[in-house]
C-alpha cells in the first residue's frame, strides 16, 4: 500500500507496482517507462509530465492520465479502462 507517497521528479524505470494500492501517489514529471502497474489500484495519483512509455496498465483502474501531458507509447491497457484516457481530450462519448 502506497498513500500519500511521492515520486515526483523520480527515474525509477521497471518499477513494479503490481496488485498494489496507490492512492493519491505524485507520479508527476518521473520517469517510469517499463514499470508495472497490473492490477493497481491508483485512484487519485497524478502523472503529468510522466514518462510512461512502455508500462503496464493491463487490469489496473481508477487511473487519470492526461494524454496531452503524458508520453504513453508502447504502454498496455486493458481495453474497458483504457476508456479512461478519452477524459483528458474533453470529448463526449455515446452508446
Amino acid at each position: 500500500v502506497l498513500n500519500d507517497s511521492s515520486f515526483f521528479g523520480l527515474y525509477m524505470t521497471e518499477m513494479n507496482l503490481e496488485e498494489c494500492k496507490a492512492n493519491d501517489v505524485d507520479f508527476r514529471e518521473g520517469d517510469f517507462s517499463d514499470a508495472n502497474f497490473n492490477g493497481a489500484d491508483l485512484a487519485n495519483s497524478l502523472f503529468d509530465g510522466a514518462n510512461l512509455n512502455g508500462a503496464n496498465f493491463e487490469n489496473a483502474e481508477n487511473y487519470y492520465i492526461d494524454v496531452n501531458n503524458t508520453t504513453i507509447k508502447k504502454a498496455t491497457f486493458s481495453r474497458l479502462e483504457a476508456v479512461s484516457l478519452l477524459e483528458s481530450l474533453d470529448i463526449v462519448l455515446v452508446d
